[in-house]
């Protein structure tokens, strides 16, 4: 992370999404099944991820509300059970990750103001970002709990520096 300020605005302003995001990002193939999802991140210890293709590009993101809509519509067998579903033209099995995941993807560059960020979040009522390298292959993500330890964090530092400053001069 950059400058330390006295003013924890100024240090959040000053921050990235390169400063904050988590790497590296567990991600979960779009081939597969919910289950296999489901421990792959509960081995992250994460709530979502980034879903790939075979070529690793980003096409979507499951996350815990996506395995709740799973077993509700696990718990209705007449609309679990119609056969296989077409996710991006082709057949998917029922329990398909591709079936589930939230395919509209919202992405920050990792040079975007944090704070930006954060306001996009907000706006789009999501719980993270996910950020892409130049390939659309994902590099990090930056979570809402991200954005809050960046600034406890910030203001953390000012009031450190307050005290420092406080005792030198007394």
């Amino acid at each position: 992370m950059s400058v330390v300020s006295a003013n924890p605005m100024e240090r959040l302003q000053s921050l990235t999404v390169a400063d904050v995001m988590s790497r590296p990002v567990t991600v979960v193939p779009g081939c597969a099944r919910m289950e296999e999802a489901a421990r792959i991140l509960a081995d992250a210890d994460a709530s979502g991820a980034p879903v790939v293709d075979d070529a690793g590009h980003c096409i979507g993101v499951l996350s815990a509300a996506d395995f709740l809509r799973f077993e509700v519509l696990k718990a209705q067998p007449d609309q679990y059970d119609r056969g296989d579903w077409a996710a991006g033209g082709e057949a998917a099995p029922r329990d398909s990750v591709r079936r589930f995941m939230t395919p509209a993807v919202q992405t920050a560059p990792a040079h975007e103001s944090l704070l930006k960020a954060a306001a996009v979040m907000c706006l789009e009522h999501i719980h993270r970002l996910i950020v892409l390298d130049h390939r659309g292959e994902p590099i990090g993500v930056v979570s809402t709990l991200d954005v809050m330890s960046a600034m406890l964090a910030a203001i953390d530092e000012a009031s450190q520096r307050r005290s420092s400053e406080t005792r030198s001069t007394a």
